[in-house]
């Protein structure tokens, strides 16, 4: 058995002792100001790691939960999918910076909070740089767990399977040339109101002490199963953004079914290695 793991850690700490907690462990760990995550740890290197991490700062676990291997997902039939790990491929980024007010034309600004940076609407196809050979080749990238940007093999093998709800969008270089690589995908239809709302933790983005005055709140899993209402089941497609989203993404949760899972594997996403899947259950 594998845990994934996050601490909210009290010190910022050295290189000396990032290294030091790392040393001899082969899970990976990841370190964002505050956050640190360990994943694929096993049962003897959670406890080891926790009694290093006690011996030079305070901390506290903010979420762990077994990791699911593909005979686990198999008994699903739809999952949260969020993006990648904890590496999102960052090179590919806006040609014009989206988060200042109307700072992008591929973007509706109607809802946008400039505090918390969250209620953009994508409205038109964007427009990218830093597309490089490997993202030729590489079948899905989620630039800052954000956009869904595949490439070629994968729209072929997504439209071979018939995989439903998907909408796919040409991107545009700087010079507003389309680009015959890669493209995006989206949900062709937002859910609304999909949530069991009991089973989250429903937040509003802070600045310091204060709130922003959005109302874009953010909806974390009280548990490692993603939980929706039962007569939303009927409604599901291969491929469905919900309109809530999580702390994670600025855009709605993912949600594909166990079709797309096994397309996705079968182009060489590896669960819980490249992409977290996490259960769907209905109530």
């Amino acid at each position: 058995m594998k845990k994934n793991l996050n601490f909210v850690i009290e010190n910022i700490l050295t290189e000396e002792q990032k290294k030091n907690l790392k040393k001899g462990l082969n899970c990976k760990t990841y370190l964002s100001g505050h956050i640190l995550s360990v994943r694929n740890a096993t049962v003897e290197e959670e406890l080891e790691f926790k009694t290093r991490l006690e011996a030079i700062c305070d901390f506290q676990v903010d979420w762990d939960y077994v990791v699911l291997e593909i005979e686990d997902l198999e008994k699903y039939e739809f999952f949260y999918c969020s993006g990648q790990m904890e590496n999102p491929d960052t090179l590919i980024k806006m040609c014009k910076w989206e988060l200042e007010q109307d700072g992008n034309p591929s973007f509706d600004y109607s809802n946008f909070c400039p505090i918390c940076k969250r209620g953009l609407v994508q409205k038109a196809p964007l427009k990218v740089k830093g597309l490089t050979t490997k993202h030729f080749t590489k079948s899905l990238v989620t630039p800052f767990w954000l956009e869904w940007i595949i490439n070629t093999n994968f729209k072929k093998a997504l439209i071979e399977k018939e995989i439903t709800g998907i909408e796919f969008v040409p991107l545009y270089n700087c010079k507003d040339e389309i680009i015959t690589t890669n493209m995006q995908i989206k949900p062709s239809k937002i859910l609304k109101d999909a949530l069991k709302k009991e089973e989250y933790n429903i937040l509003k983005h802070r600045i310091s002490s204060n709130d922003c005055d959005c109302n874009n709140f953010f909806y974390n899993p009280k548990g490692s199963i993603m939980k929706l209402k039962k007569e939303i089941k009927n409604e599901l497609l291969d491929f469905n953004e919900l309109k809530e989203h999580s702390r994670a993404s600025r855009i709605g949760m993912y949600i594909i079914s166990k079709k797309m899972l096994y397309t996705m594997i079968n182009q060489g996403i590896k669960p819980n290695v490249d992409f977290e899947f996490i259960p769907v259950e209905f109530e």
